[in-house]
């Protein structure tokens, strides 16, 4: 604060700072780094984009939005911003809205198989299948070791009633992460589809071994007469 007021503070000085302390784990006073960064340069991108992905990881989604949106009023062409902003509408349950940014980000940059998973995703939960069936192909053809996009396509095989491929893919995505929740529970799920039923329940223990408190492998008990067959839709 000495330097703020002797005038020669730079925004640079503080955006780092609050990198590190959300490194750290200290988000509240990541935030207030950023903001200081702002308040010395208000037309900062990579500062309203940190301080939006921290008010996200805080809970205040409307807040982040409003961070991601001037960055991108700063700079349209801010690729990650899209991608964030499009995460955070798809976890607020705002597919579509996701969707577009997605879209606008894609265009930018057609051949990263980030978006096109994240975007076939966002597409999976609108119950669009054949696009994002073509999303998932075209991701893992330019990337084959992408486990989010294995794991999202045996979602979409899941919702097609092919257990069979959505077993394959979901076991492909745990060969490349072990211990991937996510993947873990959609084999489960798979297992549980084709009569499986012991070797399902051992999936969902392995789920709960992973993460306890895990919504999707309590709710997805193969014994339970009123579990849900749910798994996440993940981006990256």
């Amino acid at each position: 604060m000495k330097a703020v007021r002797a005038g020669c503070a730079k925004p640079a000085l503080f955006y780092n700072h609050g990198n590190l302390l959300r490194d750290a784990g200290r988000l509240t006073e990541a935030i207030a780094s950023y903001d200081m960064a702002l308040r010395l340069d208000p037309a900062y991108p990579e500062a309203l984009r940190a301080g939006g992905l921290v008010l996200s990881d805080l809970g205040h989604h409307a807040s982040a939005l409003e961070f991601f949106d001037e960055a991108l009023r700063l700079r349209p062409s801010f690729i990650e911003v899209l991608i964030d902003r499009g995460n955070l509408l798809q976890n607020l349950d705002r597919p579509l809205e996701a969707l577009a940014s997605y879209d606008t980000a894609l265009a930018k940059e057609p051949g990263r198989a980030d978006i096109l998973n994240n975007r076939g995703s966002a597409l999976l939960v609108l119950g669009r299948l054949p696009e994002a069936d073509r999303d998932f192909a075209k991701a893992l053809r330019i990337q084959p070791r992408f486990p989010q996009a294995w794991s999202n396509r045996g979602n979409l095989f899941l919702k097609l009633q092919q257990p069979e491929a959505a077993l394959a893919a979901f076991e492909k995505a745990m060969t490349l992460r072990p211990q991937y929740l996510e993947a873990l529970c959609g084999r489960a799920v798979a297992l549980k589809y084709l009569g499986r039923f012991e070797e399902a329940l051992e999936g969902f223990d392995a789920a709960l071994a992973c993460d306890p408190s895990s919504a999707h492998a309590n709710n997805n008990n193969p014994t339970s007469p009123t579990g849900s067959d749910f798994c996440d839709f993940r981006g990256v």
